[in-house]
């Protein structure tokens, strides 16, 4: 094979090969963790203005209460997906 039908086919093996769909952002629930017991201030904040961002961003949040240790294990708390925290100051 000479040197243009080479790189013909390697680049309809490349075009072909590195089609993708992006998922629709966000592809899974948004979590918030909230560092403190279920019923405080923190909490009370983190699901009114949920309540907001669900609405405008027609995707499912989940609030996740983490309490404990003042707050230190919910702070800590990671996940894989799309998380975020709330904190009380």
């Amino acid at each position: 094979m000479n040197l243009g039908v080479k790189s013909i086919l390697a680049a309809a093996v490349l075009a072909l090969g590195s089609t993708a769909t992006a998922q629709p952002y966000p592809a899974r629930p948004l979590t918030i963790v909230v560092p403190f017991g279920a019923g405080g201030p923190a909490d009370t904040v983190a699901r009114h203005v949920s309540q907001g961002m669900s609405r405008l961003l027609k995707q499912q949040i989940v609030i996740e209460n983490v309490g404990g240790a003042g707050g230190n294990i919910g702070a800590g708390a990671r996940d894989a997906g799309w998380t975020g925290s709330a904190a009380q100051v």
